[in-house]
């Protein structure tokens, strides 16, 4: 949060160095980072100034001569809860755009003791991301509203890729993205297609053969090695770079908060790989 940086800015002396104040010397106000943002907001009407700062600080790591980003790119979204309480009846709704979605499954016990799998809800936005799967870089992200289907970004993040990285061997996704269009778009790209089919593909006998042509290739058996690492950039960004919960309201805001997180986790990766520092080391 605000408050946070300012008091890591006065507390710790590498803060200190890299926003070039002195020792002794006090850090400006937390409100003067909310005013910087505004000021930003106002002059740019969205989040364009933050999503070029994140392409521009990904496409510095790309050049850098130690670092080879993986054959292949990992889809995924994870689910940010809005920094206000579901509107009640009546209400004016106080984040004109948070929305009610759904994300995955959960078990619970009926009343009479038997579990059974239900539909996991949450209130606020998605965050839409591409990583690529040797150092988990985030090479694309995306900002939606919670009731926003995830296949929806997938060329968005592709085409995306593409200007970053150039052409991986293929893309890794989960069944949210089982899509018609998707399968298409990355025959014709001729990519590897790892998006994970559903049960009711190889059933149709009438099509079945697309579908088995995909399953058995040797980039498609690899799915379940490789989807997990993007998970594990969602859980390192909401235990250690408050993705867990909204800051702020408005989606423009919550796209701001989406761009900053995934440059400080890129950085932190990229001082990890390139310099040996350990990102525990949060505080420097």
């Amino acid at each position: 949060s605000d408050r946070e940086t300012e008091r890591y800015c006065n507390e710790n002396i590498p803060w200190k160095h890299f926003i070039e104040i002195a020792v002794d010397e006090k850090a400006p106000d937390h409100s003067s980072l909310t005013r910087f943002r505004d000021r930003i907001l106002r002059h740019y009407g969205s989040a364009d100034y933050f999503r070029n700062l994140f392409d521009k600080v990904i496409r510095i790591i790309a050049a850098h001569p130690e670092i080879r980003f993986g054959e292949s790119q990992i889809i995924d979204s994870t689910a940010v809860e809005a920094k206000v309480a579901r509107v009640r009846n009546g209400e004016e709704p106080r984040d004109p755009d948070a929305r009610t979605g759904c994300k995955g499954t959960e078990k619970r016990k009926d009343k009479d003791g038997r579990t059974a799998e239900i539909p996991k809800f949450f209130y606020g936005y998605k965050k839409h991301s591409s990583i690529e799967n040797r150092y988990r870089f985030i090479t694309s992200t995306h900002t939606s509203s919670g009731e926003k289907p995830d296949n929806a970004y997938f060329s968005g993040l592709l085409w995306h890729d593409l200007e970053v990285r150039g052409l991986p061997s293929g893309y890794y996704a989960d069944k949210g993205y089982d899509d018609g269009e998707i399968h298409f778009l990355l025959n014709q790209l001729e990519l590897g297609d790892g998006v994970a089919l559903r049960s009711m593909r190889l059933k149709n006998e009438a099509r079945c053969a697309v579908w088995k042509r995909i399953a058995e290739s040797d980039f498609y058996k690899k799915k379940k090695q490789e989807h997990y690492k993007v998970e594990a950039v969602f859980g390192d960004e909401k235990n250690h770079h408050g993705l867990r919960r909204c800051r702020y309201t408005g989606l423009v805001k919550m796209e701001i908060q989406a761009y900053m997180t995934d440059i400080a986790y890129n950085l932190k990766k990229f001082m990890k790989t390139v310099f040996g520092l350990s990102p525990g080391l949060s505080a420097v």
